[in-house]
């Protein structure tokens, strides 16, 4: 009659031990592949970060490049000071073509926008970030990420000196779809922009389907 309970209870240890054991085992398993798909999380976003990083920084170098050559070019320096509209339109619309960028505009000193093509900043108003005017003026140039118009851009912001500085050069390329579509096929990562203001999103751009933003 005691061999019973006794072959009872050894089966529930034996049974226990089994259990317990697997436990143990699919909880290493679990932590480990959840760290492991942590560091290539964190692997993978840092490799994104570093790409979007010079991506963003060979587009600074360019648009430098092409600023400081229409700031240099005489014929330009020459219908800023004598505000030729008129040639200044043509020259910035005509460099703007060459370089295919997005921006091109002429900020006076004192912050007000003299022209822009194509029209994204109201001519004769105020430049949105004024903070951004004395920077430039300080430091002989500026480049950022700028919401304008409702679209965000990549601007390279320089002065154009006669020898003195006289009015501030504007070039800018969008940051849109076809961006982040070349940063998704270098990295293979879906790649989301969201700008927001005083807490609010003003603009997101992504590249993933609509239903899933």
């Amino acid at each position: 009659m005691t061999q019973k309970p006794l072959n009872q209870s050894i089966f529930r240890l034996v049974v226990g031990l089994v259990v317990l054991t697997a436990l143990t085992i699919f909880v290493n398993v679990w932590l480990t592949t959840k760290d492991q798909a942590q560091e290539r999380l964190n692997r993978d976003l840092l490799i994104a970060e570093n790409v979007l990083q010079r991506v963003l920084k060979s587009r600074e170098d360019f648009l430098y490049n092409s600023t400081n050559v229409l700031t240099a070019d005489f014929g330009f320096k020459q219908a800023v000071a004598s505000g030729d509209k008129g040639t200044i339109d043509s020259a910035l619309s005509n460099h703007g073509k060459r370089i295919d960028a997005d921006l091109m505009a002429l900020v006076s000193l004192d912050g007000n926008t003299i022209t822009s093509v194509p029209a994204a900043l109201n001519v004769q108003h105020a430049f949105p970030y004024p903070e951004v005017i004395d920077n430039v003026i300080h430091e002989s140039g500026y480049s950022s990420l700028m919401m304008l118009d409702k679209r965000l851009y990549q601007v390279i912001m320089l002065t154009v000196n006669a020898p003195t500085p006289i009015a501030i050069a504007l070039v800018g390329f969008k940051v849109e779809d076809t961006l982040l579509s070349e940063l998704k096929a270098t990295t293979h990562l879906e790649t989301t922009f969201q700008v927001y203001t005083d807490q609010t999103e003003v603009l997101k751009i992504s590249t993933l389907q609509k239903a899933l933003v």
